[in-house]
């Protein structure tokens, strides 16, 4: 994690890499970069990278590892839970932005759906109430070629055959990864995981966690290209992959104001 000296910090930023990427790896642009922007909201912001086994362990149980997570995160960080070495400073946050690559978008959805879904039991009057006075269903969703159709299975084996280690490899893992499995495109998981949040985005509109902004690679051989029919505005990406699009550098700042853009939109 990467902690602001800022006294004023009110947001925390929740990175969550895709399928066989890396809590740091696939976000270490974001340690440095945003200081060239010279855009001091970035240093009013807390940005955490969250890790889980991408691979390994299926969709639903990571969906329910990172609501966890999330709920030691947000609004008042537990330090300790959070394996941080080091307390952190008191913080009460107020503004959370939850962004998710590939997979790791389909966990942010699920876990956002998940903590709904806790709710379930009340009546829609109830359960209203309950949703409005939880600051988590004000998040900001900003996705990464989200994989919420699923994957196209030779791009990713194209991806991984140019990882080091793998090569031949490549098939043998793949079909021994569960959540690899549940990320075909007639995935059981995922469809619930679509159907429900746009059932919650059109009963609650208000609501901006059930309403993602998406940013694609028009280039994008992995991921089927598709938003869910209640999302924001989805923009695309010309000269970058499914890795790539996630990844700012100095020619390339799209990701990092792509994120910053949330701010503009709660002042709207």
């Amino acid at each position: 994690m990467l902690l602001t000296d800022d006294e004023s910090c009110n947001t925390a930023i929740v990175f969550v890499h895709g399928f066989w990427g890396h809590s740091e790896k696939t976000w270490w642009q974001f340690q440095t970069l945003p200081d060239r922007l010279n855009d001091p909201w970035w240093h009013g912001c807390d940005l955490i990278f969250y890790s889980y086994d991408s691979a390994g362990t299926q969709i639903w149980p990571n969906v329910s590892l990172l609501g966890t997570f999330l709920h030691d995160v947000f609004p008042t960080p537990d330090w300790n839970r959070l394996g941080s070495s080091t307390p952190g400073q008191a913080r009460n946050y107020r503004n959370l932005v939850l962004v998710g690559h590939s997979e790791g978008a389909v966990l942010v959805r699920g876990a956002v759906m998940e903590r709904a879904r806790l709710h379930s039991s009340d009546s829609e009057a109830t359960l209203h109430k309950r949703l409005q006075d939880d600051l988590f269903f004000r998040a900001d969703l900003c996705l990464f070629a989200p994989a919420m159709f699923g994957a196209l299975i030779s791009g990713w084996k194209g991806v991984l055959r140019k990882l080091p280690l793998f090569g031949g490899l490549v098939e043998c893992c793949l079909n021994r990864s569960p959540a690899y499995q549940q990320l075909r495109s007639d995935s059981p998981v995922l469809e619930q995981i679509r159907e429900q949040t746009e059932d919650l985005a059109r009963r609650f509109p208000e609501l901006t966690a059930f309403r993602a902004r998406n940013l694609f690679s028009t280039g994008d051989s992995v991921a089927s290209i598709c938003p869910l029919t209640t999302d924001l505005q989805c923009e695309y990406e010309a000269g970058k992959d499914h890795v790539s699009v996630c990844k700012p550098s100095t020619s390339y700042l799209r990701p990092l104001t792509f994120i910053g853009e949330v701010r503009h939109a709660k002042a709207a």
